[in-house]
């Protein structure tokens, strides 16, 4: 999961059926939100609602409509609290609670049914030049019902239960907790060492995979490790298979997440332990810790990942400013979405998201983009 400035939306989508794999896919819509990185976006449950946050600590929501080409609606709501970036946000599957994390060292629970207690506004540009004026547009504003404040660094990262009712998060102190929700209750913390830049509970709840990084100058290696949550003890070390470059030490994972049944993990290959400058996705058996598929994806890093509702493909953004779709069973390209801008250092993604039934993807860059893609069901 800052300074309070007023936010700036920007929406593209690009429509994917049958010219789904081939690069740059045409831009049906284009809205910008542009204040800073787009760092984080989810969808709330089964709705065409998108929650975006970004660099700045905000977090804005809209709708999208059901049907490319159709006009898009201002922003709706910003929910304010947030101090420092955003980096990872949720919905439960009821659509009920939007769950946050942020570098403000806290996470933070939204009732959506709740009403707003105040009014605020957004500002939409209205052109694509950013200098240009934009329009004021008036939205609720909501803040959070529950602050949890058990990590006392950076939140990287956070994964949910299927069912909406366990929280896990990790922070760059190397501290898991595993939280109840709604009430943000503390179940249970393990100890690693290095920066969790990622953590993905099981589908069942028994394990958790957490992904640490060392810190320049620290005398402790990347792991990545499975954890059995019922003793706190280590179940599986993944790092014994997917090694750093040439060498034995564990790669230093930028993104993971499980199936939704469970039986595969996906792991983003970061900007840090690429060869050849291309970065790569594999694709582990959760059981064993073999390696089912290693993927060539993108160039300079991958970034983000996530399953798609039927676990049969898995998105991966990257630096090169693309999204890209595998099928898990071979590990064979699907689509490519969206255009590469000029290289990794111009607006790669940070987050991608599928929508509840698989029709949609949102992805968030650092140009301050969100980009919907229908993909068709």
């Amino acid at each position: 999961m800052r300074c309070l400035t007023v936010p700036v939306l920007l929406l593209v989508v690009f429509p994917v059926s049958a010219s789904a794999q081939e690069k740059g896919a045409a831009a049906a819509w284009s809205i910008t939100w542009d204040e800073d990185w787009v760092t984080a976006v989810t969808f709330v449950g089964k709705s065409q609602r998108i929650i975006a946050g970004n660099k700045q600590g905000r977090i804005v929501a809209w709708d999208v409509p059901e049907k490319s080409g159709a006009p898009l609606p201002a922003p709706i709501r910003r929910f304010d609290g947030h101090t420092n970036q955003i980096t990872a946000l949720t919905v439960t599957a009821d659509g009920r609670w939007l769950v946050s994390t942020s570098y403000d060292h806290t996470v933070r629970l939204w009732d959506l049914q709740a009403p707003a207690k105040s009014k605020g506004t957004v500002l939409l540009r209205t052109g694509s030049k950013k200098k240009e004026k934009g329009d004021e547009m008036p939205v609720d504003v909501q803040e959070a019902d529950k602050v949890l404040t058990a990590h006392a660094e950076w939140v990287r990262s956070l994964s949910l239960s299927p069912d909406g009712k366990l929280l896990l998060t990790g922070d760059d102190k190397g501290i898991v907790i595993l939280w109840q929700l709604p009430d943000g209750r503390e179940l249970k913390r393990i100890a690693s060492q290095g920066w969790l830049k990622a953590v993905a509970l099981a589908p069942d709840a028994k394990q958790a995979l957490t992904c640490a990084s060392s810190v320049r100058y620290a005398n402790f290696p990347n792991s990545l490790h499975i954890w059995d949550l019922a003793t706190g003890k280590l179940a599986l070390n993944l790092g014994e298979t997917l090694t750093k470059k040439k060498g034995s030490e564990a790669m230093g994972a930028a993104a993971a997440c499980y199936s939704p049944d469970g039986k595969t993990i996906a792991l983003a290959q970061g900007a840090g332990e690429i060869e050849g400058g291309i970065g790569k996705v594999f694709l582990v058996d959760a059981a064993s810790g073999r390696k089912l598929q290693e993927i060539s994806a993108h160039q300079g890093g991958v970034v983000a990942l996530a399953f798609s509702p039927d676990g049969r493909h898995v998105a991966s953004a990257g630096r090169d400013t693309l999204v890209k779709l595998w099928n898990v069973a071979d590990g064979k390209s699907v689509a490519v979405l969206g255009k590469s801008r000029g290289g990794q250092f111009r607006d790669w993604i940070h987050a991608v998201a599928f929508s509840a039934d698989g029709a949609w993807l949102a992805a968030g860059d650092m140009a301050g983009f969100v980009h919907v893609f229908p993909l068709g069901k």
